[in-house]
């Protein structure tokens, strides 16, 4: 069974987010262990200078402080997620922790399979894509709802870090051995092909028996966005964090974003 790290936004929770991590669940044999993070900016609302004062203050209509609601949201949320899993029957536990450092959040990384997050989320001390520049798992990343996964893109760009991120994928879900998958290659400035084509093939021919070789022509980030959206709604596109050209190196890049922007698709990534 895998171990599926699920971070959310405690207050502002993501409902696509928690049904994404559900249906995963479902689909994958996954324990969910969710923490709720609250990402009150420690009260700094519109850049009021004393952020104690404001977040003890009183909202005229319940009477209650701003961290007291807060923490009601909070708890709301983690019961939805709990009646969810316990709906479904799906394994998972929730962390007691409602506040943790970049820092301890990717060192908390290495005891999980993969990450699960809502690429929209802001914790004022860091967007929550900052984690795979460091973290020692893969992360997905989705900024719709995730429901059953249909399509899998697998973005080759001839770096050590995209053939890594197949790999992860492959040893990570092989419940999903019939997927209809896509290896996609961008050429660029008329270069010969994938490298390894031959090699790729065997390796997933393997793993998966649905496998169609896309070799596009032109821009990485045009090319590979029309790719995207010329498949289901409900795609994952596997990529390499880090590497020698545009299409590995996404978080250093609008690559990433453009895709869970422009499209339904979720994005797994990892990097060596």
């Amino acid at each position: 069974m895998k171990k599926v790290l699920v971070v959310l936004n405690g207050i502002y929770t993501s409902t696509y987010v928690l049904n994404g991590a559900v249906n995963l669940a479902k689909e994958t044999n996954a324990h969910l262990h969710a923490i709720f993070l609250n990402a009150d900016h420690n009260g700094k609302e519109g850049g009021y200078f004393f952020p104690n004062d404001l977040a003890l203050t009183e909202n005229i209509f319940t009477g209650e402080s701003i961290a007291a609601e807060n923490e009601k949201m909070i708890d709301a949320n983690v019961t939805m997620f709990q009646n969810d899993c316990e709906t479904t029957g799906v394994s998972y536990t929730v962390d007691k922790r409602r506040r943790m450092a970049l820092k301890d959040l990717v060192d908390y990384s290495i005891y999980f399979d993969f990450i699960l997050a809502d690429s929209k989320a802001n914790f004022y001390q860091y967007f929550l894509s900052d984690i795979l520049v460091d973290a020692h798992c893969p992360v997905i990343l989705t900024s719709s709802d995730m429901k059953q996964t249909e399509d899998i893109i697998l973005a080759y760009d001839n770096s050590p870090s995209s053939m890594y991120a197949i790999k992860m994928f492959s040893y990570l879900f092989p419940e999903w051995k019939n997927k209809q998958l896509y290896l996609v290659h961008v050429n660029i400035d008329d270069e010969i092909g994938a490298s390894y084509e031959d090699e790729i093939k065997g390796f997933l021919a393997l793993r998966y028996p649905n496998v169609t070789v896309n070799v596009l022509h032109g821009k990485v980030q045009e090319s590979l966005i029309e790719f995207v959206k010329s498949k289901s709604a409900n795609s994952l596109v596997v990529m390499g964090a880090y590497g020698r050209s545009s299409l590995s190196r996404i978080f250093r890049s609008s690559l990433s974003k453009r895709v869970l922007e422009t499209t339904d698709a979720s994005v797994f990534a990892t990097h060596v």
